[in-house]
């Protein structure tokens, strides 16, 4: 040991051309998107998850000896309810492409002003508050249809799926 730990504190350097005069602030806004991008994550994990599922479901129900035409009808809507919320996730793709205006998604929002967010010392704009309280608003709802979905649809059809002795899908208790 070559001395005896010493105390010492942190300032920011002084080259910032804007700096932010609360830092305090500045921290907990990178703190609650920080927390925010986080759960999104887990969210569109979540949902990336459902739809291999709901894929394996549809293939199990195919490989059955008499495959259910109301089976299949559910697993449809499955999917087609998780088209709906990618597109409010990430925004109307097809649309950008074909370079039509369209609202966008809460992805954009998100990780647009988190990118801005992380590259300045200043402290955050309106815009960039105003993004991050309209992609939570908007996220509330959507994280509700994908709980909904894995917990409750995605869930029943395992069991159907179970009871008729289809083929194994990913997830499904044996």
């Amino acid at each position: 040991q070559l001395t005896e730990p010493q105390p010492f504190e942190l300032k920011m350097l002084e080259g910032a051309t804007l700096p932010a005069e609360n830092q305090e602030e500045l921290a907990a806004f990178r703190k609650e998107t920080a927390a925010f991008q986080r759960v999104f994550s887990g969210a569109t994990s979540m949902l990336s998850d459902a739809s291999n599922k709901v894929g394996a479901m549809e293939r199990a129900i195919m490989a059955l000896p008499e495959p259910s035409a109301e089976w299949l009808g559910q697993v449809k809507k499955m999917e087609k309810a998780i088209a709906d919320v990618r597109k409010t996730l990430y925004g109307d793709r097809r649309a950008s492409t074909l370079d039509m205006d369209t609202e966008p998604g809460i992805s954009s929002r998100l990780y647009g002003m988190a990118y801005a967010m992380y590259g300045t010392s200043s402290a955050p704009t309106q815009t960039m508050r105003s993004e991050l309280k309209l992609a939570k608003e908007a996220f509330g709802p959507v994280y509700q249809k994908i709980k909904n979905m894995v917990e409750t649809d995605i869930k029943a059809m395992e069991r159907k799926l179970e009871e008729a002795g289809a083929p194994y899908t990913p997830g499904r208790m044996i």
